[in-house]
């Protein structure tokens, strides 16, 4: 079982990989360096598969494009991150699945011999990108077996390809999705770890490549984006600049509980009196009231962050809004908010709106 020490310290250079946690963005017509557009197409539906957690489908579509363009690497760079996400989600459940590793030790030494064989072909910086691809993927895999030295030598593997296919291309963009995660993280380690492990980064660079990932990228710019949202929302806790990506990752995958996470905290820590806060509150609240839930092994508590919207409507002179959040409160499993709720409801009237 991982400590909280290697975790967070391996995350920073485990980084360099393909992420599995978020969707690539839609391509209609990929460059010349990428497979074709049909099977850049079923990468993506098994992407949005996997962000549902519908995993045997994820991996379905992924195979059949494995099997379209059998002599690229990335297909099979897209199968690791697949396996890395099923992988990464059963340890959450407290599961753990010895096939599932095999099936990705399988993957993974297929997909390191064919970057490998495409990289000797072409010598160019894409060959480079998915050498890095792959050896960051297996390194977060290894992470989450416990394998320290080798999720260390595996992710500053990734980070050394990435590096040399940018010097090779500064216009690979998609190379920039593990750097400025690279230096982002690395930048956000003590000084003393950064030295003791030779890390060194800078969190405004890595910032600065991720944005440019996000804005120039192919497959690589809605996970940059992605990326993003998480930072600002969570760690970098700058909310203003959170709201874009926030809200386009949460409206495009409104399902996936990261990123609903995600929405909830950017609009409270937006504040409440904004109306695009209180307009995303609603809709995660809308959601869960329409039925949707996280895996039982993810906690997630709606009721005070829907009596903070509650409030906020009521103070915006939106009383119809307001008590229809307060209605759900007293109906919800919080004793103590449902009888707050049902005391504010016996204590007001219906009212219209402001606009």
């Amino acid at each position: 079982m991982l400590t909280r020490f290697p975790a967070a310290l391996l995350l920073s250079f485990l980084a360099a990989g393909l992420p599995a946690w978020a969707g690539q963005a839609y391509l209609t017509a990929p460059p010349p360096d990428l497979p074709s557009a049909a099977c850049m197409a079923l990468l993506q539906r098994g992407q949005d598969a996997s962000n549902d957690l519908e995993f045997a489908v994820s991996e379905s579509l992924t195979a059949r494009a494995v099997a379209m363009a059998p002599n690229h690497p990335l297909p099979l760079v897209f199968m690791e991150g697949v396996l890395l996400t099923e992988i990464q989600e059963r340890l959450k459940a407290g599961q753990s699945s010895r096939a599932l590793y095999r099936r990705f030790d399988k993957v993974a030494s297929r997909c390191r011999k064919l970057a490998d064989a495409f990289e000797r072909e072409r010598q160019d910086a894409c060959g480079k990108l998915y050498q890095g691809g792959c050896l960051g993927t297996r390194g977060l895999v290894e992470m989450a077996r416990g394998s320290v030295i080798r999720a260390y030598l595996d992710g500053t593997g990734a980070a050394a390809d990435l590096r040399q296919a940018v010097r090779m291309d500064p216009s690979l963009y998609d190379a920039y999705l593990g750097l400025g995660q690279y230096e982002y993280y690395c930048g956000r380690m003590s000084g003393w770890f950064q030295f003791l492990l030779n890390l060194h980064g800078s969190v405004p660079e890595g910032l600065r490549l991720l944005k440019l990932c996000a804005q120039k990228a192919t497959y690589a710019a809605f996970p940059a984006r992605a990326c993003l949202a998480r930072i600002y929302s969570e760690e970098l806790k700058d909310f203003p600049a959170g709201l874009p990506t926030v809200s386009e990752v949460y409206h495009r995958y409104p399902v996936d509980y990261y990123y609903v996470r995600y929405a909830v905290d950017e609009s409270l820590g937006l504040g409440l009196d904004k109306p695009q806060a209180r307009a995303l509150l609603k809709q995660v609240c809308d959601q869960w009231d329409a039925g949707w839930r996280p895996p039982r092994y993810v906690a997630m508590d709606l009721g005070p962050a829907r009596r903070l919207l509650a409030r906020a409507y009521a103070a915006a002179g939106q009383d119809a809004l307001a008590r229809r959040q307060w209605a759900m409160l007293a109906q919800g499993p919080d004793k103590a908010l449902a009888r707050e709720a049902r005391g504010v409801l016996a204590g007001t009237t219906d009212g219209e709106d402001k606009p």
